[in-house]
């Protein structure tokens, strides 16, 4: 593993020390498009994108809570500093950080930890996935009727003219499989996919940004899975049940 898998862990794990305790997640921010921002986010930004800044000065970085640095340099990360925020601020200990690295357009480090589980999931591109230094590898064999699916929807307003397409799509996946969940942490959801706790990830459009999903989209393929991204509709599983779930959902 690289010498960038190393630092995002270590970066991670000491940035996770100010939010394990759920010390800041009631010191709420403003935030325009009406997501929650708190205390725990802005701590956390502030010393990972410090840390990167420091370590390699010639490297971008753009940050879920709009910190960017070098914004056309090859190498970028990509961050999300607490990743299940409305869960953080209830302390529902479903919430991650997750931090990638992007070289041109490629995405190829991934690390996404959970200060409460301490499940410290990371991957690097061509040299597999892990969850705390165990190799790890998304389900393969499962018959469609018999798959756990990780499900994403929109929440709110669909987008226009959608609504009655993409509740078509989840009442199809829900009556053709054995179990659909809804958790609403995509990065932390993925991993769970990946090392085989969901045996698919399906995203009908909730609007995921690329801070959401960028590391853990690398530990999944890492995992072995095969993902399609049709403008931000996701399907992420071993490459048979992947393409069950594409022919049944047509994405």
């Amino acid at each position: 593993m690289s010498e960038f898998l190393d630092f995002a862990e270590q970066t991670v794990r000491k940035a996770a020390e100010s939010v394990r305790d759920f010390r800041l997640s009631d010191k709420l921010h403003d935030k325009k498009d009406g997501d929650l921002v708190t205390s725990g986010d802005l701590e956390v930004e502030k010393e990972i994108t410090g840390a990167i800044a420091r370590h390699y000065p010639d490297h971008g970085f753009l940050s879920e809570e709009g910190t960017t640095g070098n914004p056309g340099a090859d190498y970028q990360w990509i961050l999300d500093p607490i990743d299940g925020t409305k869960h953080y601020v209830r302390e529902i200990p479903l919430y991650t950080i997750s931090l990638a690295l992007r070289k041109n357009d490629e995405l190829i480090t991934g690390v996404v930890y959970s200060p409460q589980s301490e499940q410290m999931f990371r991957a690097e591109k061509d040299h597999g996935a892990e969850l705390n230094g165990r190799p790890i590898r998304c389900s393969s064999g499962v018959p469609v009727d018999k798959l756990i699916v990780c499900a994403e929807i929109p929440g709110g307003l669909f987008p226009e003219g959608g609504g009655k397409a993409t509740i078509g799509k989840f009442h199809r996946l829900v009556q053709n499989v054995l179990r659909v969940r809804l958790l609403g942490t995509s990065s932390l959801t993925l991993c769970w996919t990946a090392m085989g706790g969901f045996d698919a990830y399906v995203n009908l459009g909730s609007g995921s940004k690329i801070w959401d999903i960028a590391a853990g989209l690398v530990v999944l393929k890492e995992a072995g899975a095969k993902i399609t991204d049709d403008d931000g509709r996701i399907i992420a599983a071993d490459p048979a049940i992947h393409d069950k779930l594409t022919e049944l959902l047509e994405i």
